[in-house]
C-alpha cells in the first residue's frame, strides 16, 4: 500500500513538470492539480479491475474533448498496472482468462493515452507514462513476492500446528493403547488365578471339608479347622485379588481423584461422586477421558482459582460436569459444534460422549468454563 502511495506521489511530482511545457491558465493548472489528487485518492480507495478500467476510460474520454487534461494521462496509468489481475498474474507466474481480458483494454486505454499525447507533442507526457508503468510493474510485483512469502510463512506454521496436533492424537492413542493393554494382561492373569489356583484351593477346600467329617481323632480336629481356615482365609485373599484384577472393579471415584491429583496448588478442587449401581467399563473409560482432557484444559488456559467435577447417577443417565470459575467470553458449544481451529480436546469430548448415546454440552461466560455429560443408562 505505502509502495503505491509512494508511487504515486512521484508520478504526481512529474506529471507537474509538463504543466511548465504546455500554456495553461491558472484556473486549469489549479484543475488538473485537482483532478490528478482524485485520480490517485479513486484508484486508491477503489481499486477493483472495473472500478480503474472506468476511471481511466473516463479520462480517455475527457481528454479527446479537453486535450489539457492528457497531463493526467501518468496517474490514470499507474492504477492499471498495479490491478489484482497483475499482481495475480505475478504471483501465479501464468497469464489467466481473466487476465487476458483485462489487459485488452489496459493496452486500448495506454495506447489512447500515448497517442494523444504525441499529436499534441508533449513527448514528456509519454516517458512520465512509460515511467509510470515501469513503476507499476516493480511494484506490482513486490507488492506479489510479499504475499507468495507471507503465504509460505503461513503454510509452514499451519504445518507445523498440525504435526503438532496429529503428534498429540497419536500420543493420546499410544497412551489408550497402553492402558487397554495394561488391563488385557491384568485380565489374563486374574484368569490365570482363577483358572488354576482358585480351582486348586477349591478342591483342597472340599477335600479338607470330607476330612474332618471323616476324622474320629479329637487331637487332631483343632489342627485341621485351623487348615481349614487357613485355606479359607487364601480362597478370601485370591478372590479378592482377582476381583481387583480385573478391569470391571477399577473405582471410578479413586480414578478422577487420582486425575485431578495432577492439578497444580492454585485450584481448590472439589470432586462429587453420587454413583449407586455399578458403571459399565466403557462408560468409565470415556469419564476418565473427558475429566482428564478437562482439567488439562483447565490448567492450561483458565485464569480461575476453582474446579469441581460432579458425577451423578439418576435413575435414566449418569451426569458429568466439570467446571471452573475462571472469566471468559461468553460461548456455547452444543451438539459437537466445534469451529476449526478451537481445539481437538473439545470435539473428543464430543465423539466419546455422542458415542455412548450421550449429549455433552459446553459453554463459558464471566462466570465460568462449564462441561456437562449426560450419558442414558442402559438397564
Amino acid at each position: 500500500m505505502w509502495q503505491q502511495i509512494t508511487d504515486k506521489v512521484i508520478v504526481f511530482l512529474l506529471s507537474l513538470l509538463i504543466i511548465t511545457q504546455v500554456t495553461l491558465g491558472s484556473g486549469w493548472v489549479v484543475a488538473i492539480i485537482l483532478a490528478m489528487l482524485l485520480i490517485i485518492f479513486l484508484t486508491q480507495l477503489f481499486n477493483r479491475n472495473i472500478e480503474v478500467l472506468i476511471v481511466s476510460a473516463v479520462l480517455l474520454v475527457a481528454s479527446i474533448i479537453v486535450p489539457q487534461l492528457m497531463i493526467l494521462f501518468a496517474s490514470g496509468a499507474y492504477p492499471l498496472i498495479t490491478s489484482k489481475s497483475i499482481k495475480d498474474a505475478i504471483y501465479n507466474k501464468k497469464i489467466s482468462r481473466e487476465l487476458n481480458l483485462y489487459l485488452i483494454p489496459v493496452l486500448v486505454l495506454i495506447g489512447g493515452y500515448i497517442a494523444i499525447s504525441v499529436i499534441n507533442g508533449v513527448f514528456l507526457n509519454v516517458v512520465i507514462i512509460l515511467l509510470a508503468i515501469v513503476l507499476g510493474i516493480k511494484t506490482s510485483y513486490h507488492e506479489a513476492t510479499i504475499v507468495k512469502l507471507t503465504t509460505r510463512y503461513d503454510d509452514a506454521r499451519y504445518e507445523a500446528v498440525e504435526a503438532f496436533r496429529k503428534r498429540r492424537i497419536a500420543r493420546e492413542h499410544e497412551e489408550e493403547k497402553i492402558y487397554m493393554a495394561t488391563l488385557e494382561e491384568r485380565n489374563r492373569i486374574a484368569r490365570e488365578i482363577h483358572d488354576n489356583i482358585g480351582h486348586m484351593l477349591t478342591r483342597v477346600i472340599v477335600q479338607m471339608q470330607a476330612l474332618k467329617i471323616i476324622n474320629k481323632d479329637e487331637n487332631l480336629a483343632p489342627q485341621l479347622d485351623s487348615v481349614s481356615d487357613t485355606l479359607n482365609e487364601a480362597m478370601t485373599a485370591v478372590r479378592r485379588s482377582v476381583h481387583e484384577l480385573h478391569n470391571e472393579s477399577i473405582d471410578l471415584s479413586i480414578s478422577i481423584n487420582d486425575i485431578v491429583k495432577t492439578v497444580p496448588d492454585r485450584f481448590k478442587v472439589k470432586v462429587n461422586t453420587m454413583l449407586e449401581s455399578a458403571v459399565p467399563n466403557d462408560v468409565k473409560a470415556a469419564m476418565i477421558a473427558i475429566v482428564k482432557e478437562s482439567v488439562t484444559n483447565i490448567v492450561k488456559y483458565s485464569k480461575g482459582d476453582r474446579v469441581r467435577v460432579d458425577i451423578i447417577e439418576n435413575n435414566t443417565f449418569w451426569k458429568l460436569s466439570i467446571e471452573d470459575n475462571g472469566k471468559n467470553p461468553k460461548h456455547e458449544y452444543s451438539g459437537g459444534a466445534i469451529g476449526e481451529g478451537e481445539g481437538i480436546g473439545l470435539s473428543n469430548i464430543f465423539t466419546r460422549c455422542n458415542a455412548l448415546g450421550g449429549r455433552a454440552n459446553i459453554s463459558s461466560d464471566e462466570n465460568g468454563f462449564k462441561i456437562v455429560c449426560n450419558i442414558p443408562i442402559n438397564k
